[in-house]
């Protein structure tokens, strides 16, 4: 399913990564997810153009408003939400992919600093619970990132409690 994801974006010629719960199981958050997230550029393409390649590698589209469609994969019956990145911070998230390999398959990744971020950013307990595993887990994460990606979006987004909540659950994570 994941080649298939990885060649639809890639015959379409969009930049793509894999974020929310699946990107955190990649650095170490133990907990099962049935849906996968993924941020799509695309660039000055029509979405129609994006979800034709999906459907060329066997993803039904199910709905699909302006900035999110859900798709799935036909033969692993997996469903995959594909969110339209917006300029700004997410440029900052692109900069930063980790190629990673999962289920065999080498797919981009948010960093360990922006999956945080954007869990810190959906703020569901679940996402917080996500947030404090890998802070425990992955003691290489760069905190000086997170913080510098939670500005960008309290700013972008006119929010501000999400640099305190990342103090909060850090130091929850780090006894």
């Amino acid at each position: 399913m994941l080649r298939d994801l990885r060649s639809a974006f890639e015959s379409a010629g969009v930049r793509w990564y894999l974020f929310g719960a699946q990107a955190a199981i990649a650095y170490g958050v133990a907990r099962f997810k049935d849906d996968i997230d993924v941020m799509v550029d695309p660039g000055s393409l029509p979405l129609s153009r994006i979800r034709a390649a999906l459907e060329a590698r066997g993803f039904v589209v199910m709905n699909a408003a302006a900035n999110i469609f859900r798709v799935k994969h036909a033969r692993r019956g997996v469903l995959v939400d594909v969110v339209v990145s917006r300029p700004s911070v997410d440029e900052v998230f692109y900069a930063r992919l980790v190629r990673r390999k999962l289920g065999g398959v080498f797919v981009p990744v948010a960093a360990p600093e922006d999956i945080i971020a954007l869990k810190l950013l959906a703020a569901r307990d679940k996402d917080t619970d996500d947030v404090k595993v890998m802070l425990q887990v992955n003691r290489s994460i760069r905190l000086s990132r997170t913080r510098e990606v939670l500005g960008l979006l309290e700013e972008s987004l006119a929010i501000s409690d999400l640099s305190s909540a990342f103090e909060r659950i850090l130091k929850a994570a780090r006894r």
